[in-house]
């Protein structure tokens, strides 16, 4: 008797994971189905640009959907990234950031030499799935020379 609640149990556990991660506004679900992401880029260095870029060509070619892109200031970008009428934002961003505690921020795209602000992707909390997708790539561009 005890075996089968065991089986019962795991079977149950298993079964509630399986999409897990999710996202709570289903971005990357809308994303795949429209075919195209929202960005914001951070208007600034040459550098964040090419960076940038090479996470967008990797997040298009992984996700399976087109970068529509908007550029502008900061502030205004990562309002509408924690609004989510942006699914991501890029450019350059330093580490102590106060936006850290209101939106996802990924592993740095560049190296950073402590002299200026890292080349940085952000994310909407809790699109996790999301999240996960824009980890892996960024990670690849962050490891490029």
């Amino acid at each position: 008797m005890v075996i089968r609640a065991s089986i019962l149990c795991a079977a149950l556990v298993l079964a509630s994971c399986g999409q897990v991660p999710r996202d709570t506004e289903g971005s990357l679900e809308r994303i795949r189905q429209n075919s195209r992401f929202r960005v914001g880029l951070i208007s600034g260095s040459i550098d964040g640009e090419r960076r940038g870029q090479l996470l967008l060509d990797h997040v298009a070619r992984t996700s399976g959907a087109r970068p529509v892109a908007e550029s502008g200031a900061a502030e205004p970008l990562l309002q509408k990234l924690e609004e989510g009428r942006l699914d991501l934002v890029v450019g350059s961003m330093a580490e102590k950031s106060p936006w850290r505690t209101k939106v996802h921020f990924l592993p740095p795209l560049s190296r950073n030499d402590n002299a200026k602000p890292s080349i940085m992707a952000m994310a909407r909390n809790g699109e996790n799935a999301w999240i996960a997708l824009l980890h892996r790539e960024a990670e690849r561009v962050g490891r490029l020379p």
